[in-house]
């Protein structure tokens, strides 16, 4: 779908690019990844029944979602 938008509408495309923050964008990539990175982590806790480091890893995936929140 990306690729059909990169062909049909490239001055549009090529307009939009330019206006990207990429510092913005990176911090944000590793606010994402991060929060994925703590559910992950949660899981792995769920499964081994360490239920404290379960409600450390909620909150902090919690935290990094509410970055997100406008």
């Amino acid at each position: 779908m990306i690729y059909y938008y990169r062909v049909a509408h490239t001055q549009a495309v090529a307009e939009a690019m330019g206006h990207l923050h990429y510092l913005l964008a990176g911090f944000n990539s590793a606010l994402l990844l991060t929060g994925s990175l703590c559910m992950t982590l949660v899981v792995e806790a769920a499964r081994r029944q360490v239920y404290g480091r379960v409600k450390w890893m909620l909150g902090g995936a919690a935290l990094f979602g509410l970055a997100f929140w406008r």
